[in-house]
């Protein structure tokens, strides 16, 4: 069940087709509510997840303009990890807006957490003093992605059950570590944008959590993003 909140939102719309432009000063949110059932379609466990979603752009004038993405997921139940709120993260040289660039997948997993991520593109602020970038049209673009959840014992403890088939066959490629409650994941980026008007190139570098095995400290990531 998903219930969400957008006032004074407008559309573009042709025919069934309708495209947001989002909101003005007030954030849209979005809270969903999700119920799982045992022995129904073969399911595995009853439980319970409280999501909140809160997306806002801001317009600083000749500074540029910002948006930012605030989640924050809770479930008082006890399941493995694959069923908890698995961060998303981003092994692949592409872009993932939603993702953290710098983490690994399922490499932390919370059953409780609230997650901030902040994109500004500062628009012609600081090319546009460059003669020759000024004609590319290039844009500079920052980021800030941030994480702090945590995970209960009995959470942690079902997926140490070496009787537990999830375990066995998740367990062996990806960590589902817990993330440290007083220690945020946190990674920063910079960029360019609108480069032929069509594409993004983006260099990420992860900030806290340094001392793990495996794990990229700086990725440089490229998209697609089409301008007008």
């Amino acid at each position: 069940v998903q219930l969400r909140f957008a006032k004074n939102e407008n559309f573009i719309m042709n025919g069934n087709e309708r495209i947001t432009l989002s909101t003005k000063r007030v954030p849209v949110l979005t809270l969903t509510y999700q119920q799982g059932f045992k022995d129904i379609f073969e399911g595995d466990f009853n439980y319970q997840r409280f999501t909140l979603k809160a997306y806002q752009t801001f317009n600083f004038g000749k500074i540029g303009h910002s948006d930012y993405t605030f989640t924050a997921g809770y479930t008082p139940s006890t399941l493995p990890a694959p069923l908890l709120f698995p961060h998303l993260g981003n092994e692949t040289f592409f872009f993932v807006r939603s993702a953290f660039s710098t983490m690994n997948y399922f490499e932390f997993v919370s059953d409780q957490y609230m997650s901030l991520q902040y994109n500004h593109n500062f628009e012609g602020l600081l090319f546009n003093r460059l003669p020759l970038i000024k004609k590319l049209k290039w844009r500079f673009i920052a980021s800030a992605n941030a994480v702090l959840g945590s995970q209960r014992k009995a959470n942690i403890n079902l997926m140490k059950d070496v009787n537990n088939p999830i375990r066995s066959k998740f367990l062996d490629q990806f960590a589902f570590d817990s993330l440290d409650p007083n220690k945020p994941f946190v990674e920063v980026g910079y960029g360019i944008d609108n480069i032929f008007k069509l594409f993004r190139i983006q260099a990420f570098h992860r900030l806290t959590y340094l001392d793990r095995t495996n794990v990229s400290h700086f990725r440089l990531m490229a998209s697609v993003n089409f301008s007008f």
